[in-house]
């Protein structure tokens, strides 16, 4: 795991804390100063001594990129309060280089192995061991991408814009229904009407021309009675 500070700090100081191995942390370009007392009391208490003789380096491992390593080269001797005793300092990677900047051994990896080795820093967090045991891992705040909410935001838009879109159309199917329904109605009153119309024209010619017929007939029979006027 990889842990990063952020990139305008200037000091560090680590000092109190019993740390056993530091590994995996990435230091900002801007830090001038770093300080790291960690020490933990003696094992062996049987004869008295002043507090800071009875204490030695809990530090055993301080593996850093080359980049970092190279910063701390150009730090000034009152800026770089490393407190750590060499003699106990070991690599347990075999990749890294052992190099010293003022009394202090450090593990150093090359940039590209240490990143394939810990991934981004941005994504994880641990990195420093603590040796006792009580402390607890620093979580750098996690950034949100903004493309990410961006497409979510456009993806939103067109499910909205599609939505609407099938609803209208399930509008208009309904209303051309409907209006077609409604001039079938007409449609078949009118030509209701207009088949009565023509049944009752269609009559009226009828009954004209039984009329018609009947005077007619009426006519001819009168011309076919004899004449029975006595001649004098």
């Amino acid at each position: 795991m990889n842990l990063s500070f952020p990139d305008s700090l200037e000091r560090l100081n680590l000092s109190g804390n019993a740390i056993a191995r530091i590994a995996g942390v990435t230091f900002p370009a801007s830090l001038a100063q770093l300080s790291i007392d960690a020490l933990a009391p003696a094992a062996d208490d049987s004869v008295a001594a002043p507090a800071a003789l009875s204490q030695k380096s809990a530090l055993k491992e301080f593996e850093v990129r080359q980049t970092d390593a190279a910063l701390f080269a150009k730090l000034e001797i009152a800026s770089f309060d490393v407190a750590a005793t060499t003699t106990r300092v070991t690599c347990s990677d075999t990749r890294a280089k052992p190099v010293y900047v003022r009394d202090t051994m450090l593990c150093v990896l090359p940039d590209d192995v240490f990143a394939a080795k810990y991934g981004d820093a941005s994504t994880s967090n641990g990195g420093a061991t603590n040796g006792g045991g009580g402390g607890s891992d620093r979580t750098p705040r996690e950034k949100v991408d903004e493309s990410f909410g961006q497409s979510r935001s456009w993806f939103l838009l067109v499910s909205a814009l599609a939505l609407g879109g099938f609803v209208a159309c399930l509008f208009g199917v309904a209303l051309c229904r409907v209006c077609g329904r409604r001039l079938g109605v007409r449609g078949a009153t009118a030509d209701t009407a207009s088949k009565a119309q023509h049944a009752h024209q269609q009559r009226e010619l009828l009954v004209r021309d039984q009329d018609g017929r009947r005077n007619g007939a009426d006519d001819d029979g009168d011309d076919d009675e004899p004449d029975t006027r006595a001649v004098v």
